[in-house]
């Protein structure tokens, strides 16, 4: 009896006994109805202050079959650059890649774009130690990503996973540039904990960093 129950025990599959493998992972962006959770962004030369802020809330309004559907609400912050005009909310179908196809890159909600980027998820299972593509472009069609980023770690005790992603960022209508983003995420749901990096364009190398800051 003893034999058999052993062998039943050995079929069973690790999340049927409570477990699971931090290193091989379904990579896509899971949602909650009603979830909250704010974020900010801060972009400036290397080595200098930040020349653009921002932060944003986003609010899990209904759950659909390609995602869910997320209310965003934008804080801007004062720089160097002074402070913007308000950024009225936006509304959009949020996918399983994280990716808000609403927003765009020139009515003040790219915000959104840019902190939703640092937390793409390409939809697709994955190991750490292998390198994962992804693409996007919005509705309107003005930006388009397209790269790749490796699965550099996981921890097993603080349930994250850490991703190395170079993504070139290509806008409809001026010159583009290349982020590369040490990203790390939740292994609960795949939401963005904190990501850094740079955005290099046209020569010039600025410091990003995106932090989740909570509900």
């Amino acid at each position: 009896m003893r034999a058999q129950a052993l062998l039943i025990l050995a079929a069973l599959p690790f999340a049927a006994l409570g477990r699971f493998d931090p290193t091989s992972v379904c990579f896509k962006r899971t949602f909650k109805q009603g979830a909250k959770d704010t974020y900010t962004y801060a972009m400036g030369p290397q080595g200098g202050p930040a020349i653009a802020a921002g932060k944003y809330t986003e609010t899990i309004t209904s759950l659909t079959s390609e995602g869910a559907v997320a209310r965003f609400d934008f804080t801007t912050v004062g720089t160097g650059l002074g402070t913007t005009e308000p950024i009225p909310p936006l509304t959009s179908k949020v996918g399983f890649d994280n990716m808000p196809s609403g927003a765009s890159i020139k009515n003040g909600t790219e915000f959104a774009v840019f902190g939703c980027l640092a937390g793409i998820a390409p939809n697709k299972d994955a190991k750490v130690g292998e390198s994962v593509t992804v693409h996007w472009q919005n509705e309107s069609k003005d930006v388009t990503f397209d790269g790749s980023g490796k699965l550099a770690s996981s921890d097993a005790s603080a349930k994250t996973l850490t991703v190395e992603w170079v993504i070139q960022m290509t806008p409809s209508y001026t010159t583009g540039g290349e982020y590369k983003l040490t990203s790390t995420y939740s292994l609960a749901d795949f939401s963005l904990i904190k990501s850094v990096g740079t955005y290099t364009i046209a020569g010039q190398v600025m410091d990003v960093k995106f932090t989740h800051e909570g509900p």
